[in-house]
C-alpha cells in the first residue's frame, strides 16, 4: 500500500513539473497575437499542444491518439520552426513579404530535415538552423548598423535564455532529476525568455497607426467629389490607417 501510494505521490509531482509548467509557453502567444503574426501564432499554439501531450504521456507512461515517440517528433518539428519564427521576427524586415517567404521556407526546411534526419539525428537539421542563424547576424553587420532592439528586454531574455540552458542539462540525468524538476524549470525559463524576446523588436510607426481608428468623417468625405457625387476608393485613396490593416492581414 506504501509503494502505490509512493509511486502515486511520485507520478503526482512529474506531473506537476513537467506537463504544468507548459502553462508558461502562453504569454509568449498572447505577444504575437497582439503582434498580429498569424503564422507564428498557429506554430506556437501547435508547438504548446504537442509539447503538452507528449510531456502528458511521459508524466502518466500512456498513450493519447499517438504515441509519446510520436508526439515527441512532432513537437520537435514545431519547436525547431518556432525558433527559426523567432530568429525572423528577429531580423526587424520592414517588408511583411520577405517574412511570409521565409516563415513558410523555414518550416518546410525543418520539415524535410526532421524527415532526413529521421528525427532523432541533429545534422541537417542544425544546417538549417545555423543558416537561420546567419541571417539576422549577417543583415545588420552588412548594414553596418546595431538591430532596433530593447536593450532591457534583450537582457532579460538573455539571462532567462542561459538559466533554462543549464536546467535542461542537468534535467537529461534521470538520477539528478527524477520528478523532472529541473526539465519543468527548463520550460518555465523558456517561456519567459520568449516573452522577452517577441518584444525585442518595437512596432513599425506604419504598425502603430493600425491601433489607431478610422474616422468615418473622413471616409465620407474622400468618397464625395464636390458636384459629381460619391466615388470608387482606389488603395491610394484609403487612410493610411485602412490601406496597412489591409497589408497587416497577410502577416
Amino acid at each position: 500500500m506504501t509503494s502505490v501510494g509512493s509511486s502515486v505521490g511520485e507520478a503526482a509531482l512529474t506531473f506537476c513539473f513537467e506537463v504544468l509548467t507548459d502553462i508558461a509557453f502562453v504569454p509568449p502567444l498572447v505577444v504575437m497575437h497582439r503582434f498580429r503574426r498569424h503564422f507564428e501564432l498557429y506554430i506556437g499554439v501547435f508547438q504548446l499542444a504537442t509539447g503538452f501531450l507528449y510531456n502528458f504521456c511521459n508524466a502518466l507512461n500512456m498513450n493519447v491518439f499517438l504515441s509519446e515517440l510520436q508526439w515527441h517528433a512532432l513537437n520537435n518539428i514545431l519547436t525547431t520552426t518556432y525558433f527559426l519564427l523567432l530568429l525572423i521576427h528577429l531580423q526587424a524586415n520592414t517588408n511583411p513579404t520577405v517574412d511570409i517567404v521565409l516563415r513558410y521556407a523555414a518550416f518546410t526546411a525543418v520539415w524535410i530535415a526532421q524527415i532526413k534526419d529521421e528525427y532523432w539525428n541533429p545534422w541537417y537539421t542544425a544546417l538549417v538552423v545555423a543558416v537561420f542563424c546567419m541571417m539576422p547576424v549577417c543583415k545588420f553587420c552588412g548594414a553596418m548598423r546595431l538591430p532596433p532592439y530593447e536593450p532591457e528586454k534583450l537582457l532579460k531574455g538573455a539571462v532567462a535564455g542561459v538559466a533554462s540552458a543549464v536546467c535542461f542539462v542537468v534535467g537529461l540525468d534521470d538520477q539528478v532529476d527524477p520528478f523532472r524538476l529541473f526539465h519543468g524549470l527548463s520550460q518555465a525559463l523558456v517561456g519567459l525568455a520568449l516573452y522577452y524576446l517577441w518584444q525585442l523588436v518595437p512596432l513599425h510607426e506604419s504598425e502603430k497607426k493600425i491601433e489607431d481608428p478610422v474616422d468615418p468623417k473622413l471616409v465620407r468625405d474622400a468618397l464625395v467629389v464636390p458636384g459629381m457625387g460619391a466615388r470608387a476608393m482606389s488603395g491610394q485613396d484609403l487612410p493610411l490607417c485602412t490601406v496597412q490593416l489591409a497589408k497587416l492581414e497577410y502577416y
